[in-house]
């Protein structure tokens, strides 16, 4: 489905259509993950991170489940992040 997708593709569509149905999903009792991944300087932690003003998909599903959060009895948000970086190819 990525591949649809273009360099310059705003933060806010990657949002709505990739990463808002994990969310969603979240918030019904499944798990979820996204990653980006990429040659160095391709643009992942932009991605991930954005902008002041366009926040990248991290901080919009943060915003998003907390948000939601609130306004749903008994439920716990869990959130985990984890960047593995590696520059040498192995052989």
């Amino acid at each position: 489905a990525a591949a649809r997708y273009g360099p310059g593709e705003a933060q806010d569509v990657l949002f709505r259509e990739l990463v808002a149905p994990l969310a969603e999903g979240t918030l019904r009792g499944y798990d979820a993950c996204f990653l980006t991944c990429g040659a160095n300087g391709s643009g992942k932690t932009y991605t991930l991170l954005g902008t002041e003003d366009a926040p990248g998909l991290l901080l919009r599903a943060t915003e998003h489940l907390l948000d939601a959060s609130q306004h749903l009895p008994d439920i716990r948000v869990f959130l985990s992040v984890l960047e593995v970086t590696h520059t040498e190819v192995l052989r």
